[in-house]
């Protein structure tokens, strides 16, 4: 399996050139990487960011390809054709660790 990863700004608007690519099995987009190629560092959830992301899917999908992002927004990604995911380990432990650490504690504190 070849995966190519859109991490740029100028990746997502040229990616009907990549989609021509023969042999390349999974587009995905690191949402972080197109926020601060986009003048947005951290705002994965910015507007413009998740809207260019989605435009991607749908390129992707049209296409007969298979769409990828990190597991931040899961339930929109998969309703817009996100079949390769991931979840950085960070954030499983992050959610494993809040089911079992009291509320109120320094870890859930910390988190705001």
């Amino acid at each position: 399996m070849i995966v190519c990863k859109i991490s740029s700004r100028e990746a997502a608007l040229r990616i009907d050139e990549l989609l021509a690519i023969d042999g390349i099995d999974v587009f995905f987009v690191g949402p972080a990487d197109l926020a601060q190629t986009m003048g947005r560092p951290g705002e994965t959830h910015h507007p413009d960011v998740m809207a260019l992301q989605l435009q991607v899917f749908e390129r992707v999908v049209a296409a007969g390809k298979v769409a990828g992002a990190t597991a931040s927004n899961l339930e929109r990604d998969l309703a817009a054709g996100d079949r390769y995911f991931i979840a950085p380990d960070f954030r499983l432990l992050m959610d494993t660790a809040r089911e079992f650490v009291p509320r109120g504690s320094l870890l859930t504190a910390a988190r705001g």
